[in-house]
């Protein structure tokens, strides 16, 4: 196949060398020779470029199978928490009423305009139940308010998957962006997660280094008139 495909590009830049000189003013030796150089020269950096191609690809089919394995294994849960949330989501035979969506506007999305896209976001006639928190990311009060994001833990029902994601996105799409889940996180969650779910967003998070976090939630909230959660809780 190798083979077959280099003589037919060889062929073709015969045919457009051909093209490319006057019969008049070089001789046939002078043009075979000129086209065996052009051949030569152009074949062997085609070949350079397929070879490190090839070996680009290869290396990444090898750790892509690598990562997959690792991840699939749960590898990196503990270091990536929402690694977890994501295969779960994924897996076909996985089925739940439950969604658990975390979204990260960016840094230019006012405060205000986002507390009311997810207070409109929950409003969708499907959804049946409802929690949601907002916090941010500083540790300190110089920064508070920083990092501002949202958590929402819902009840769907039967309605399908897909179509609330795709409402979601739709929703969130100006303030985010929807195609990494970093930023918008939309996935389902296990009725037996639910109460840790819940817990991570309304309780006391297990990991202490958290904890100075929360407590600037809190003064985050009190600080903008926010409710500790908004909706009602599952559990």
């Amino acid at each position: 196949m190798g083979k077959l495909l280099f003589t037919s590009e060889l062929d073709s830049m015969r045919e457009l060398l051909k093209e490319s000189i006057n019969d008049n003013d070089i001789s046939n030796d002078s043009k075979l020779q000129h086209m065996l150089q052009f051949d030569k020269s152009q074949i062997d950096l085609k070949v350079l470029q397929i070879k490190r191609q090839a070996f680009k690809d290869v290396l990444t089919d090898i750790y892509k199978s690598y990562y997959r394995d690792e991840i699939s294994r749960g590898i990196y849960d503990e270091l990536i928490p929402d690694l977890k949330i994501i295969r779960e989501s994924k897996d076909d035979k996985f089925k739940s009423n439950y969604l658990f969506v975390t979204i990260n506007p960016r840094p230019s999305v006012n405060l205000i305009e986002f507390v009311n896209l997810v207070a409109k976001s929950v409003t969708k006639s499907w959804i049946c139940k409802y929690l949601y928190v907002i916090e941010q990311r500083s540790d300190n009060e110089d920064e508070l308010g920083k990092g501002f994001h949202a958590h929402i833990l819902i009840d769907k029902g039967d309605y399908r998957f897909s179509h609330a994601n795709r409402e979601f996105q739709s929703t969130f799409r100006k303030v985010c962006d929807i195609q990494n889940f970093h930023t918008f996180n939309f996935a389902l969650c296990k009725e037996v997660d639910i109460e840790k779910r819940q817990n991570y967003m309304i309780g006391r998070k297990a990991d202490i280094e958290k904890h100075k976090k929360q407590d600037m939630d809190v003064l985050f909230r009190k600080r903008y008139n926010m409710p500790d959660y908004y909706g009602e809780k599952f559990i």
